[in-house]
């Protein structure tokens, strides 16, 4: 069985905006992303396996597996990975719908436990030297009534947990990526 990570429900002026921003998603350039994991919608986040895992070799190749199909990965197209990268390392344009949701219920919004997702790992280093992991898991709500973005959170706990506004094409071209998987030939 795949797990999923954790999913938890948790809510600013244009210039107050970039603070909650910086909470919830550090932009990294695209040579620190590790691994990118896709979660489309899901009835029961339990027993569904649909997850696409991007990871990145050590030798700079990317590889993806298909959950819904097996467990092997599988070689990733580097010119179409390379043109994707770009739009999924994360997104730009982000604004803030909503400051502050008071009771932490965010279905209006259509973000919940089954809502689709999108974590992004980085590889870091300390001051000391010690590499770690770090990353963001950030759920995608319905799209807004102007439609041109989607609702959306970070599923990160301890901190105020605005709802954001993620732009229409990342959120697309990433759910879209299911429709065609850049594997290698």
């Amino acid at each position: 069985m795949i797990r999923r990570p954790p999913r938890s429900t948790q809510g600013v002026s244009s210039a107050a905006s970039d603070v909650y921003k910086r909470q919830w998603y550090i932009e990294r350039p695209t040579d620190q992303i590790s691994e990118i994991n896709i979660f489309p919608e899901s009835e029961d986040v339990k027993t569904d396996k649909a997850q696409l895992s991007f990871k990145r070799e050590k030798d700079g190749t990317w590889r993806v597996i298909d959950y819904l199909v097996g467990k092997e990965s599988r070689l990733v197209d580097e010119e179409k990975w390379q043109q994707l990268l770009p739009i999924v390392k994360g997104p730009d344009g982000v604004d803030v719908a909503v400051h502050k949701v008071r009771d932490r219920d965010y279905s209006q919004w259509g973000i919940g436990d089954n809502s689709a997702a999108v974590e992004i790992r980085f590889q870091n280093t300390t001051e000391q030297g010690t590499k770690y992991t770090d990353g963001s898991l950030l759920l995608i709500g319905d799209l807004e009534p102007g439609g041109e973005a989607y609702y959306g959170k970070s599923a990160e706990e301890g901190i105020t947990q605005p709802v954001l506004l993620f732009p229409k094409i990342w959120v697309e071209t990433l759910l879209g990526i299911y429709d065609d998987i850049p594997y290698a030939q």
